[in-house]
């Protein structure tokens, strides 16, 4: 990053012929920065190379587009979704007017818009985009490529979450045929998220027993591969837990949950904010047996699993406070849970302001509304 700087110190003691080679440091030095999580580097290189990609005229289409992907793309990670919206939809404009560029680009330029426009509620033009990256994709690859597979299941996902149950099954029984393939039973991953979505749009809908089906198969075929991972089987645990505890069949639900904090537990990179999601599933299924020094327990090591994760002082920190502080209210201890909304109101409070100087005034706002209700919680306790 040093020497990327000192470089670019030299093309500002040059001419504006200078500015290309100025565009192409400053995309490395973004890269870089997002390497060593330097965010506010990242994200003031991939600004000023957007700035002069307008400011000069003749600078590559193809180098402006892949800046604005970068941007967009951590702009979405960052969760400033609308302003990845307009950087992610510029980008995709800047692709199509660009000529000898990867198609590969230009496909995950797509794919990342649409994920964005879902976060924000857009259904119809999510979806809308992903099905236009199909056709593209079908035309480059032919029909029964995986990566079409892939599209087809985030495609589908979004329809679940948009209620449209009977298109997102047809989409994934047709990803369902891709992965399946020539084989009688396939093993593979691929095979393995078409099956623990079918999963997901069947709990959704509250067919457990369809649900529980797609998620045993899906966990059975993850605990024979030698490939798969301790996250993924972790991921798998949750998703059958999920089932057991919405039939109330708690018993069985802890046990595939402690298997999945066990699996983060040895995973080589700390996984802090799902062990404090798991703590929380934990918590439920204690909630539901009455249990309340264990569900209290269990939100202590979510509390303090969550204090270690990334997000640590925010959103999800403020649930396990209030989730604590309900507790603290069926125990009849008004004052610590009246202290556990304080400090979920002072996370919020904090959470609030940060938006705002990011200029992400519309969420904010939808952050003011709910610590408003915490307020409201407070009086009537």
């Amino acid at each position: 990053r040093q020497r990327l700087q000192e470089a670019l110190a030299l093309c500002d003691a040059s001419d504006a012929t200078c500015a290309p080679l100025r565009a192409s440091i400053l995309g490395v030095l973004a890269t870089v920065a997002m390497f060593t999580r330097d965010h506010a580097v990242a994200e003031n290189a991939l600004e000023e190379c957007v700035r002069l990609h307008d400011a000069v005229d003749g600078l590559e289409v193809g180098v402006l587009a892949q800046a604005l992907q970068a941007l967009g793309e951590f702009r979405a990670r960052q969760g400033n979704y609308a302003q990845a919206l307009d950087v992610l939809m510029r980008a995709c404009l800047a692709y199509e007017q660009a000529s000898g560029v990867d198609a590969t680009l230009q496909t995950a330029c797509h794919r990342t818009l649409a994920q964005v426009e879902a976060h924000l509620g857009m259904w119809d033009e999510a979806c809308g985009c992903l099905l236009k990256v199909i056709d593209q994709l079908e035309a480059r690859l032919g029909k029964d490529h995986p990566e079409i597979a892939e599209v087809l299941v985030e495609c589908g996902n979004i329809y679940v979450l948009a209620g449209q149950a009977s298109k997102a099954a047809s989409l994934f029984e047709r990803a369902l045929g891709i992965v399946r393939g020539e084989s009688d039973s396939p093993q593979g991953e691929s095979y393995v998220s078409v099956v623990r979505a079918l999963g997901a749009m069947h709990y959704r809908e509250g067919d457990l027993d369809e649900a529980q089906a797609f998620f045993e198969r899906a966990l059975d075929i993850r605990s024979r591969n030698a490939e798969t991972d301790g996250l993924q089987l972790a991921e798998s645990y949750r998703e059958l837990a999920a089932v057991y505890t919405a039939r109330k069949r708690t018993a069985v639900a802890r046990p595939l949950l402690k298997r999945a904090l066990a699996a983060y537990k040895d995973f080589f990179v700390p996984r802090f904010a799902e062990v404090a999601a798991t703590h929380r599933e934990l918590a439920c299924t204690w909630r539901e047996d009455g249990n309340l020094d264990a569900e209290e327990q269990a939100l202590h090591a979510a509390l303090q699993a969550q204090t270690h994760a990334p997000s640590g002082e925010g959103l999800d920190m403020v649930d396990v406070l209030l989730e604590l502080a309900d507790v603290y209210v069926r125990r009849g201890a008004l004052e610590r849970a009246d202290a556990q909304r304080k400090q979920a109101a002072a996370v919020l409070s904090e959470t609030i302001a940060a938006l705002r100087s990011s200029g992400r005034a519309h969420e904010a706002e939808a952050l003011e509304r709910q610590m408003h209700e915490i307020s409201s919680t407070e009086e009537e306790a």
